[in-house]
């Protein structure tokens, strides 16, 4: 009877001393699951205020960059950003500050999307890779800028 108490008391005790890291163990990871799901909520909050303002933060569109999920965007979503990214850096002449955005396009210089929000770019270069460059600026330029 000694030897069936002290043999339960080793099971109980051996299963406490495994319990404890598995424990630990699976709060870690809940940890670091709450942080993954804040990361994508904050990735997802700029993505949302970018893609929508025509003239967004510069820091905001860096920043969106930076994430790992960025990267599982489609490719017309990068680009649109990362052309986006790159404007504001031109200082545009005065003949280019005098002609609109489709005009900007029709003469393929980038300073057309100054006035254009990531979400209609987007939308231009997902037309430009269906039909091509030529048919958006034949009929569908004029309609987006």
């Amino acid at each position: 009877m000694n030897e069936a108490l002290l043999r339960l008391n080793y099971i109980a005790g051996t299963i406490a001393t495994l319990m404890i890291p598995l424990w630990f163990f699976c709060f870690i990871v809940w940890r670091i699951q709450l942080r993954i799901e804040k990361h994508e909520e904050f990735y997802d909050a700029i993505k949302e205020t970018v893609s929508t303002e025509n003239q967004p933060n510069q820091n905001k569109l860096r920043a969106l960059t930076k994430f790992r999920k960025f990267r599982k965007e489609i490719p017309e979503f990068q680009k649109a950003v990362r052309e986006k990214l790159k404007i504001y850096d031109l200082a545009p002449t005065t003949i280019e500050k005098t002609m609109s955005p489709a005009q900007l396009y029709k003469a393929n210089n980038p300073l057309w999307i100054r006035g254009c929000s990531i979400g209609t770019i987007k939308s231009i270069f997902i037309l430009e890779n269906k039909l091509g460059k030529d048919v958006v600026i034949a009929k569908y330029i004029d309609e987006f800028v």
